[in-house]
């Protein structure tokens, strides 16, 4: 289906991007020349089916969002968070 050419161009692609970036790299590459098929990404381009399938899952979805739709949020947003709760500086909390 695919020259060895493309292949390697492929996976070169995907082994430069990390993260959600690159599961949803590999589930698009699945979609297109695949069928959306994760095991037959799997079996010709080497590729852990696992990532493959959550990237297909998280498709559409911010990089911020968790799969089960929680908002995923660093460390500082939570501390203003709870000091705008409270009604004090972040300054001021004791953690």
């Amino acid at each position: 289906m695919l020259d060895e050419t493309v292949k390697l161009t492929l996976k070169d692609a995907a082994q430069k991007l990390t993260g959600p970036r690159k599961r949803a790299f590999m589930a698009k590459v699945a979609e297109d020349y695949f069928g959306g098929s994760a095991r037959k990404a799997e079996s010709r381009l080497g590729w852990k089916r696992q990532s493959v399938q959550l990237g297909t899952s998280n498709s559409g979805v911010s990089p911020w969002v968790s799969r089960v739709g929680r908002v995923v949020m660093g460390s500082c947003q939570v501390w203003g968070v709870l000091a705008s709760v409270r009604g004090t500086s972040t300054s001021r909390l004791r953690i």
